[in-house]
């Protein structure tokens, strides 16, 4: 996936790298005092005074309530690092939803009030002197599904994933909104599967990290929407139209597959429309491998083969050791 990396390096060589998927990007802290006010004011005195070279190839500016408007301005693609709560009570939300810059925030609290993707959210921890930034993903993200009694859908019963995961598997239950995933994920024991728009979880994530946290057995499929998994099927790309939209000209990853797919069947038997029912050949089993044989399906692929009846039948642990066979291969 595309993506823009911003290096921070001092003098003496200590460097952290921040990388940029989409439109937000947040900074966090699960606690106070792991010095997410001291790294932004040593980037600001760094910078000014030269011991801290930012190696981008987009500009970068540090925000304040005062400075926010006039960065907005720029004509030119920029990285902005900013306050989130500071960037909520600015006023100019809507125009920084709209903007064409990139927005790195700096989070003291959750949950999260902004549209991140979950490869975009970074934990800020101390590394004496200086600092690290990792990612902070608890939602034990995998295409791994095997051993999983249950599958949550993000979206509303008898459409998206629901609607195509329903033709092959029975223990399907669908959600009805990414914030509403979480209540079917209560009190919890066995191993679920929850097929989520991971390129826009950020204003779930603190709730959904609390449920991975009670069930160990809870795993998130490794996409970043459900339009992703028809956008690279082989279905789709026999078509063999083309797109020229740019990820970063959207607010999410999940909102570029959604209008890229649009785009690319429109006007086909496939034509997709977010909302509506799929068409008729996603739904064919007939075209089964067309859908799910590929990198993004690929665990969907194997679960549905063994799970879903398609594997021809046959001992389940045999079925289980092919599964790994083909995984490891893919």
């Amino acid at each position: 996936m595309e993506h823009f990396d911003i290096n921070f390096v001092r003098s003496d060589g200590k460097s952290v790298n921040v990388r940029l998927f989409s439109h937000y990007t947040c900074i966090c802290g699960k606690f106070s005092g792991e010095g997410k006010s001291e790294f932004v004011s040593l980037l600001e005195d760094g910078i000014s005074t030269g011991d801290i070279s930012v190696v981008s190839k987009l500009p970068f500016a540090i925000a304040t309530p005062g400075s926010l408007e006039a960065l907005l301005n720029i004509p030119d693609r920029s990285i902005i690092m900013i306050d989130e709560a500071e960037m909520l009570h600015s006023g100019f939300l809507s125009k920084i939803n709209q903007s064409k810059h990139l927005f790195i925030t700096i989070t003291r609290a959750f949950p999260l009030k902004l549209d991140y993707p979950l490869q975009g959210i970074y934990k800020l921890s101390r590394d004496n002197d200086w600092f690290v930034i990792e990612n902070d993903s608890v939602l034990n993200v995998s295409d791994d599904c095997t051993g999983c009694k249950m599958v949550i859908t993000e979206s509303h019963k008898g459409r998206s994933e629901h609607e195509l995961i329903s033709c092959y598997l029975n223990n399907v239950q669908a959600a009805g909104g990414r914030d509403r995933i979480e209540k079917l994920l209560r009190n919890t024991t066995e191993n679920i599967l929850v097929l989520a728009d991971l390129g826009n979880i950020g204003r779930a994530y603190a709730i959904l990290a609390k449920r991975c946290k009670d069930n160990p057995g809870i795993k998130f499929y490794n996409y970043q929407s459900f339009e992703e998994l028809l956008c690279v099927s082989r279905l789709v790309r026999n078509l063999q139209t083309t797109t020229l939209k740019y990820v970063f000209d959207y607010i999410t990853i999940e909102k570029y597959y959604e209008e890229v797919l649009e785009e690319l069947t429109a006007g086909s038997s496939l034509e997709y429309k977010h909302g509506k029912r799929l068409p008729e050949a996603f739904l064919d089993k007939g075209n089964f491998d067309l859908v799910f044989k590929n990198d993004t399906g690929k665990g969907l692929y194997h679960f549905i083969k063994i799970y879903g009846g398609l594997a021809g039948g046959g001992d389940d642990k045999k079925q289980k050791e092919k599964h790994a066979k083909e995984m490891s291969a893919f």
